[in-house]
């Protein structure tokens, strides 16, 4: 039996437990008491609880045993977490290369709070291709004119970079192109007395007009290598002046050239 003294004071007794003496049988000469209570409810975290007991056997003095101490903690709150995280992304400020566990600790006087974030770690994804594009068609809303790579960044399916490098083969057609450009035309053609080699400079540009004769010999330059502003420029060429029937006429600047066959007719 038991009971709870006004002093704080637990008590209790076994009648006729008739425990043997330990020089008899040590073994059975051991006995305890298991019990359980509950704090005070204002204990603050620190507080320190001291316990110890007073055996009496029969009338003897009492065998006081040793003090035992039980300090009261702070509460402890845990937070745990499981994370897919992109491979360079910042998380609490700390850079993610790796699988990775973070702990962060926050204490004040009354409790702490631990969370602990477990870390999986998402690479992006990488994609090659090839693309053969016409002379100024539009890739990605932008005009291309030259071979090129380009490198384009978007979301994948699981929330990382999804980077895909593109090798783009530019076709071009040199006489369709500087037609195209510079709005490059020759008439009449055939021609009998005077023709016009006529055309338009968007920007500032470095031109040659050359002369061929049939067999590939060239027999005379309209201009060379001269630069010339932006604008339309027209120059006539007397078909009596060259001694052929048939003429092939050059034009190029630093980028292209072209090349047209003239005709005469008697």
């Amino acid at each position: 039996q038991f009971e709870l003294l006004d002093n704080g004071i637990i008590k209790f007794t076994f009648d006729n437990i008739l425990l043997p003496d330990s020089t008899t049988n040590l073994e059975a000469s051991n006995g305890f008491v298991k019990f359980k209570i509950a704090q005070k409810t204002d204990n603050l975290p620190g507080t320190i609880i001291q316990n110890s007991a007073a055996i009496y056997f029969d009338f003897n003095a009492p065998i006081i045993t040793e003090t035992v101490f039980h300090t009261i903690e702070i509460p402890t709150e845990y937070e745990v977490e499981e994370l897919e995280w992109c491979r360079g992304e910042e998380y609490m400020g700390v850079e993610i290369q790796n699988d990775t566990i973070i702990i962060d600790t926050v204490s004040t006087n009354e409790w702490n709070h631990i969370h602990l974030a477990t870390i999986q770690l998402l690479e992006p994804s990488y994609a090659d291709s090839n693309l053969v594009l016409e002379w100024g068609e539009d890739f990605e809303g932008q005009p291309v004119y030259n071979d090129t790579t380009i490198v384009i960044t978007q979301v994948a399916v699981n929330g990382c970079d999804s980077i895909q490098t593109v090798a783009i083969e530019v076709i071009t057609d040199t006489e369709n192109l500087v037609e195209e450009m510079f709005d490059f035309k020759i008439h009449p053609n055939p021609v009998k007395d005077v023709f016009f080699i006529e055309y338009e400079l968007p920007q500032k540009e470095e031109v040659s007009i050359d002369l061929f004769n049939a067999i590939g010999q060239k027999v005379g330059s309209l201009i060379e290598n001269k630069t010339q502003s932006s604008g339309k420029y027209i120059y006539q060429v007397d078909s009596k002046l060259l001694k052929s029937d048939v003429l092939f006429i050059r034009w190029k600047n630093n980028q292209t050239s072209v090349i047209r066959k003239v005709i005469f007719v008697k």
